[in-house]
């Protein structure tokens, strides 16, 4: 083996990832590959030395720990400075063969748009609802301050809305001069606004109701965070993290029914990309005799530098 001065391997997928956007010509699907996911809070990456080529990596151990995951082959590190490139997300130091498994995630460690919270009503059925579920257990992880390793780690409302094409101002629209943009945006305007209003209604409504009948000390908190701008401000935040960060899997032994929807802490930090940039692929799958579902990341390709 070459001497080398801290190896590194950026763990790519090579997926398809689910976004709520249209942003896309108007006759393809709507799932597609999107750019490198990047931990995009600018208070994760503050200015470095050029003269420092080392990653700056976050400890794991306490939300794998939170999240019952593991790193079954070695252990994987999240950086985000990589010598040489901007590229930031979770890395191996150590060589690793192809199909090993890289990460273990239990299902019930993810939001699953299968399990919508108690508090959430839909009242008709619309294309983005699995969207809608998502985002109400998004809400709920912040009320419950649920994997904060986690949350403290995820992009802030002002660096979502600069790269959402659905927060940008007619003046910005209008300096891409795409009128296939434009009808996207206004497509996904009408949408955004409908998951809005039906979620703050029944936040306001079903959930402080919920909570009543529970009682304790939460209700507080969803009084006062419920009676100004501020839940519509959530609202937005919880589903640009749905449509940036949620991805579709196929279910074990259903293909006969739609694919899942999840948000899956930690291995959102994955980056992804096309085929040749990827080295990596994930499914569910049942790894453990245990009857329960895992999220299974697992090399395409020996991973060495």
């Amino acid at each position: 083996m070459k001497n080398r001065t801290l190896p590194t391997t950026l763990i790519t997928l090579l997926s398809t990832i689910t976004t709520t956007s249209s942003y896309i010509p108007p006759k393809q699907n709507k799932n597609r590959l999107l750019p490198p996911l990047l931990i995009s809070n600018p208070t994760l990456s503050p200015p470095q030395p050029k003269t420092a080529p080392h990653p700056r990596s976050f400890p794991l151990t306490p939300l794998l720990q939170s999240l019952n995951a593991t790193f079954p082959t070695s252990p994987l590190h999240l950086t985000t400075t990589i010598p040489s490139s901007s590229r930031r997300g979770l890395i191996t130091t150590t060589p690793i063969s192809a199909h090993a498994p890289l990460l273990l995630l239990p299902l019930s460690s993810c939001l699953s748009s299968d399990s919508p919270p108690s508090w959430l009503r839909t009242t008709h059925h619309t294309q983005n609802q699995w969207a809608i579920h998502l985002a109400a257990l998004f809400l709920d992880a912040q009320d419950e301050r649920s994997h904060p390793e986690w949350q403290s780690l995820l992009p802030s409302r002002s660096a979502l809305r600069g790269i959402l094409p659905v927060h940008w101002s007619d003046e910005v629209l209008s300096k891409a001069r795409s009128c296939a943009l434009e009808l996207s945006v206004d497509r996904d305007y009408f949408s955004r606004a409908e998951s809005v209003e039906m979620l703050l209604t029944s936040y306001n409504t079903d959930k402080k109701r919920w909570r009543r009948r529970g009682g304790g000390e939460e209700e507080e908190d969803v009084e006062s965070s419920s009676s100004s701008s501020t839940l519509a401000e959530r609202v937005h935040y919880a589903l640009d993290i749905v449509q940036t960060r949620a991805c579709r899997v196929e279910r074990l032994n259903s293909l006969l029914n739609p694919p899942l929807r999840i948000i899956a802490p930690l291995f959102d930090f994955l980056n992804h990309g096309g085929v040749r940039g990827a080295n990596a692929a994930f499914q569910l799958e049942e790894y453990y005799d245990d009857g329960e579902a895992y999220l299974v990341v697992r090399a395409t390709r020996d991973l060495e530098e």
